[in-house]
């Protein structure tokens, strides 16, 4: 008889995934995620990166240099505070976003009704908040981050826009330029949705100075 191949239930699955993200160390949701990341000074602006290796030896001039850290968690997209859309709700000039090209695309962030990962969510808002209030100056109160004030609903930005005035390597230009020439129409500049009037010029406005930058907003665990 053909041999039949038993697939791991969701639950075992789910156990399996999350094995996996606290062994890489950037899992938020994992308490000892604080021994695996630091703010390194890179350039003019503070960088979160991954803690150099305790075990690594030789000279400093062989280890390389600092690694971005990439952070993961799962959460659930709540339905508050959601402007994860094409015009981000843009109904014209504000406080907030001046013009059409200041405008930031983003969604809030809530508990998961899934185990493991529903238990793990405190973890993940009190590592946040950690990350946050290290890097801090002094004497600030309301601190600005990935929280709105007064809620543990964090705030993601998966998208951004590229001004085409910003210098670039010449790296940086083919690869963005191999990037747009690869979207399906609907996601160029030229053909992007917009909702109200005040969107619609609003976008007029930066189509000959921005362009479309795909940003992966998400990947198969």
């Amino acid at each position: 008889m053909p041999r039949t191949t038993t697939l791991p239930t969701m639950p075992t699955r789910l156990s399996q995934i999350r094995d996996r993200l606290v062994e890489s160390g950037m899992y938020i949701g994992d308490r000892s995620f604080c021994k695996s990341v630091a703010w390194h000074r890179m350039g003019k602006a503070d960088r979160l990166v991954v803690t150099p290796s305790t075990s690594a030896s030789g000279p400093a001039t062989d280890l390389p240099g600092p690694e971005i850290a990439v952070l993961s968690a799962v959460t659930q997209v709540s339905s508050n505070d959601y402007y994860l859309t094409a015009d981000a709700g843009y109904k014209g000039a504000s406080y907030f976003w001046p013009d059409f090209a200041t405008i930031k695309p983003s969604c809030t962030n809530e508990q998961p009704d899934i185990e493991p990962f529903n238990t793990d969510f405190d973890v993940v808002i009190e590592n946040l908040k950690w990350v946050q209030d290290i890097i801090t100056t002094d004497g600030f109160i309301l601190k600005r981050g990935v929280f709105p004030p007064h809620t543990d609903q964090y705030r993601f930005k998966p998208l951004d826009s590229d001004d085409l005035a910003t210098d670039n390597t010449e790296d940086e230009e083919h690869n963005s330029d191999s990037q747009t020439n690869e979207l399906d129409g609907i996601f160029l500049i030229e053909n992007w949705p917009t909702v109200n009037d005040a969107a619609k010029g609003g976008l007029e406005g930066i189509k000959k100075t921005h362009r479309v930058v795909p940003i992966p907003v998400s990947q198969p665990l």
